[in-house]
């Protein structure tokens, strides 16, 4: 191989390289990252250098999942090319992601007041059997007040000085091996 052929491979390498930087390299970490934040609800802990479990919760079910809208918000959006950013556009997701403490003020709202009763009905064989009704009585005006917050941090996905060294380690071994494949002459 003489000079002129090394150069015109390197070249092709070095295009090779920045297509896959810009054009798959950017797939790969939002699957890996989208897994990642996943995998974390599911063991319900955060994987950093160490496994640091979350602080229970007092009712039966997976902690930060009730309805399951949190786990399913995240989404990525490429700035340019070869950048990724992620989000998630629930409000409370940086809140349960970094902790909070301090004051918040809730505004004026009404509460709505329900009362409970039983009466007869009849189900669809004719039998007629008692069944519990929840009716709307009445409404209460409360007004804005403040209110002392302590959310406990659980986090479920890297931000910015607090990344997890695990998937960085993930990424980095799949960006390698990728660009080892790219360079074999």
């Amino acid at each position: 191989m003489n000079a002129s052929q090394f150069g015109a491979m390197t070249k092709k390498h070095a295009r090779l390289i920045a297509n896959y930087i810009n054009d798959e390299a950017p797939g790969m970490v939002i699957r890996k990252t989208l897994r990642f934040i996943d995998g974390n609800f599911r063991a319900q802990g955060w994987q950093g250098a160490t496994f640091q479990p979350w602080k229970g919760i007092q009712r039966k079910g997976t902690i930060l999942v009730k309805t399951g809208a949190l786990r399913r918000s995240f989404n990525y959006s490429n700035l340019s090319k070869g950048t990724v950013r992620f989000y998630s556009n629930m409000p409370y997701s940086g809140v349960h992601n970094r902790g909070f403490k301090g004051t918040v003020t809730v505004k004026a709202h009404s509460r709505s007041i329900y009362e409970k009763h039983r009466v007869q009905a009849t189900t669809r064989s004719g039998k007629v059997r008692a069944k519990t009704v929840t009716s709307k009585t009445g409404e209460i005006w409360v007004r804005t007040f403040t209110r002392k917050m302590n959310v406990v941090k659980r986090q479920y996905a890297p931000y910015e000085g607090n990344e997890s060294p695990v998937m960085n380690d993930s990424i980095s071994r799949e960006l390698t091996r990728e660009t080892k494949k790219l360079l074999t002459f």
